[in-house]
């Protein structure tokens, strides 16, 4: 457990620096330059198609791809045949694979489900979001490379090896190495090869008509016709990595690029390229240039607090980083063992926690009144004032959205992504319709596209279902579907399967009732052991969908091995209800959603998000009695998965709007609780409501949108985790020791700024920084930054947000105690927050 301050978590994980101590400025490998040339090339061939195939999480073409904006057939072909490959495939509108061989199991699929156009060519068809159009070349002996051959069954063409017309005449030279963050200094397109070096990078730009080529991560090779996003140049040694495909020549570091320039003609480029260099101007005070904050001594680690740029010379002083970080577009600066500066956004890998100033007793190398930390101890300092990118906090996924929501449809598909939460009806006995519309705005409101309905057997709730379907009509864009709970539904008989269909048939041509890939959607809770009188689970479910008057996707949420998704052809798809909590002591990851999505082997994922999980009754009611992790801001980080696995997912859904009884609802406390009042009551979850909006959008369009507002969201359990109850009829629940007794923060930020966590006793001074509140400082940049901090038995929990010396936010929720004697139970989470 780290020390006072808990770090900033973020969902990018950025590359690190290991520097022994001490250690002398790294020299790097020289760059040996050999005479440009092709790597070897297939012979002229004929392409032809050999159909439209299923490319599931793990792919079907796995041996190199390339995203491109200008992405046809013919081009993908050209780029896999100039890799010596003999299969090309293409796949969501812009992205090319190739490969020899079809690999992962992936299987032809109907045509139908290629029907993306290419983004390069819209008159041709580049697969669909998990489908590949492939293609295969074959060697022939053709008179002319732009000959086109038909056959009855199939269109095949010849092409050259090359699509654009590249510049000629010229030479390739080395601009030097450059930062390459989160943005990348060069966009327009770029490919991972195995057999990458300088000069197949440089080829390969060139055959695109692009000047500037970069290397990077030893295999990567990025092209472009100018420096973009502020990229500054870094010093030669930060490029050190060797070339994957030739181990004498250089290609860049880990957030790094050697670039090179094409020039023609007597030293000109073929395109006027602008290079912009941000600078800082600070002023040398005492200690520290104005706008920096001293954030004290911490620990470092071979992992590196801060991975952003480093550098490392004789004449570091505290001034001279700050202002190197500073020039870097970074909001942290770390000076350590005398000669060492180091720049990041936020502390990372464990590292960074407080420790004892005389830990750093290093003096400065260019400076000797100074200290510059000591042996892995950082004197780390925050540039308040600063305004850093969004992007340096919550970067934007690669791909950019295939499509969006379309106001007044209720269908989806082809790579639409939407957003829904899982309501359950059977918390709705005292509604009325129009509560289902105040619900349905609500949820609108915050990005989410949907509710579906999970349904049991009461005899009340098909009433409560018309109810809801009739307050849609008043919401063109929201969408309704049918979840069928199969632990309270019954799945045993013929009879069941018919009264299952017809309770779909009744909203099937309702104007708002989902559908996606041209089917009526229907999910379930359970149902994997629902026979409906038939020799399988399979036949079963068939009899069910065979009852129902249209085209259905079915797309349950069945608790079975995914491996085993292949013995059930009746499924569209499947919804993962489990993956959305860590299921032991540790963080979420997303192994169980990749399981789940190769399981699936192309078809639709539904995947899950959720923020919370407590739920607490007795063997003689429900006997259900335990907890699941969810720390570390397990919403955002649960989100961000979402997001930067969207190409993989087809609907996210929030587990749930309104679940009570196991404690993960976001909408408000209303309806008819299932005697979940003594851990509901008094703990509001409305905040992570709020927060869905954001990251909603995110997933939907897969651009982060902009931060209009400064916001602080809270949450934390009400008392210990090994706290005894002393009044409780029911036991302590199980996994009560998987959690951590912290409270989390996540604030999104317009700039940069400083958040201040405390633990206040209640009542206390009013000033965030009192000794009495324990308080840790760090510091803030603009867009998504987490945190957490140890709680104080019997104290309050607070964050404020300062910019300079203005309080921009202070969040100190009165209501809210860690109580260490409680009375019962309870590990629900109470949640709040603050906007301006």
């Amino acid at each position: 457990m780290l020390s006072t301050l808990f770090l900033p978590l973020l969902s990018l994980s950025l590359g690190a620096y290991s520097l022994p101590q001490p250690t002398p400025t790294p020299t790097p490998p020289p760059i040996v330059r050999v005479a440009p040339a092709l790597h070897a090339r297939a012979t002229t061939g004929i392409w032809s198609s050999i159909g439209c195939y299923a490319d599931a999480g793990s792919h079907a073409l796995t041996a190199t791809a390339v995203n491109y904006g200008g992405t046809d057939v013919e081009y993908c072909e050209s780029w896999c045949q100039q890799q010596s490959f003999s299969l090309a495939g293409v796949s969501n509108g812009n992205q090319c694979h190739c490969d020899n061989a079809i690999r992962n199991g992936n299987g032809p699929a109907a045509s139908s489900a290629c029907s993306l156009p290419c983004a390069g060519n819209s008159a041709e068809i580049c697969g669909g979001g998990h489908y590949l159009n492939i293609y295969s070349y074959k060697t022939v002996t053709v008179t002319a490379s732009t000959s086109t051959t038909s056959t009855t069954s199939t269109t095949s063409r010849t092409t050259t090896a090359t699509t654009t017309s590249p510049p000629t005449g010229g030479s390739w030279s080395s601009v030097g190495c450059y930062v390459d963050g989160g943005s990348h200094a060069l966009t327009a397109t770029a490919a991972n090869y195995a057999g990458n070096d300088v000069e197949y990078c440089e080829n390969w730009c060139l055959q695109r008509s692009f000047t500037f080529a970069g290397m990077r991560n030893g295999n990567g090779c990025a092209c472009d016709n100018a420096i973009r996003n502020n990229e500054a140049k870094a010093a030669e040694s930060a490029c050190s990595l060797p070339c994957a495909g030739d181990s004498s020549e250089i290609c860049g570091g880990g957030h790094y690029v050697n670039i090179y320039a094409y020039k023609t003609g007597a030293g000109t480029t073929t395109t006027t390229t602008t290079t912009t260099t941000k600078t800082t101007t600070t002023t040398s005070a005492s200690a520290s240039a104005t706008g920096w904050a001293n954030l004290g001594c911490r620990v470092d680690t071979s992992d590196r607090a801060l991975t952003g740029p480093m550098q490392q010379v004789n004449t570091n002083t505290i001034e001279s980083c700050e202002q190197f970080c500073s020039s870097q577009g970074y909001v942290y600066a770390g000076v350590e063992y005398g000669t060492q500066c180091f720049c990041g956004n936020t502390l990372s890998n464990g590292a960074g926690g407080t420790t004892s100033s005389s830990d750093c007793n290093v003096a400065c190398a260019g400076n000797s009144a100074e200290t510059c930390g000591g042996s892995y101890r950082l004197n780390l300092y925050s540039h308040i004032g600063a305004t850093a990118s969004a992007s340096s906090t919550m970067t934007s996924t690669s791909t950019a959205a295939t499509s969006t929501t379309t106001g007044g449809s209720s269908t989806g598909g082809n790579g639409q992504k939407l957003v829904v939460a899982h309501h359950m009806v059977g918390n709705t006995y005292p509604y009325q319709q129009s509560d289902w519309a105040n619900d349905i705005a609500l949820a609108s409101a915050n990005g989410i596209d949907g509710f579906a309905l999970n349904y049991g057997s009461d005899s009340w709730q098909p009433a409560r279902l018309a109810d809801a379907y009739a307050a849609a009509t008043s919401y063109p864009n929201f969408r309704l579907f049918l979840s069928a709970d199969m632990s309270s539904v019954s799945g045993s008989s013929t009879g069941d399967a018919t009264n299952l269909a017809n309770q779909v048939n009744q909203f099937i041509n309702h104007p708002n009732q989902l559908k996606y890939n041209g089917g009526v959607v229907l999910s379930t809770f359970s149902g994997e052991s629902s026979y409906f009188g038939q020799s399988s689970v399979n036949a079963g479910w068939q009899s069910v969908i065979n009852q129902i008057s249209v085209a259905v996707t079915f797309i349950p949420a069945w608790f079975v091995d995914p491996s085993t998704f292949g013995n059930y052809p009746v499924l569209s798809g499947a919804f993962n209800w489990n993956g959305g909590w860590p299921m032991s002591n540790t963080d979420i990851t997303f192994s169980s959603d990749q399981q789940w999505i190769s399981g699936l082997n192309g078809k639709l994922y539904i995947a899950p998000v959720t923020p919370n999980f407590f739920t607490h009754y007795s063997p003689q009611t429900y006997n259900k009695n335990w907890i699941y992790r969810n720390d570390d801001n397990l919403y955002a980080t649960r989100w961000e998965m979402m997001i930067q696995n969207r190409a993989q997912i087809a609907i996210t859904e929030i587990i749930t709007w309104n679940d009570y009884g196991e404690s993960h609802y976001i909408g408000p406390i209303e309806g008819a609780q299932p005697n979940s009042q003594a851990w509901v009551n008094g703990y509001p979850h409305t905040a992570w409501l709020d927060m869905t909006g954001y990251y909603a959008s995110a997933f939907k369009t897969g651009v982060y949108p902009s931060i209009p507002k400064d916001k602080i969201y809270i949450y934390a359990r009400p008392h210990p985790k090994a706290a005894q109850a002393c009044c409780d009829s029911v036991a302590q629940p199980s996994n009560w020791q998987n959690t951590d007794d912290n409270f989390y923060v996540v604030v999104m930020a317009t700039a940069a700024g400083t958040i201040i966590l405390g633990t206040p006793p209640t009542p206390s001074s009013n000033s965030p920084t009192a000794a009495a509140a324990s308080p840790s400082t760090a510091a803030v940049t603009a867009g998504v930054n987490k945190y957490k901090l140890a709680l104080t038995p019997s104290n309050g929990m607070r964050a404020t947000l300062m910019r300079g010396a203005t309080q921009v936010l202070d969040l100190w929720p009165q209501d809210y105690v860690f109580n260490p004697t409680p009375s019962v139970y309870n590990f629900n989470a109470y949640v709040n927050m603050a906007s301006t």
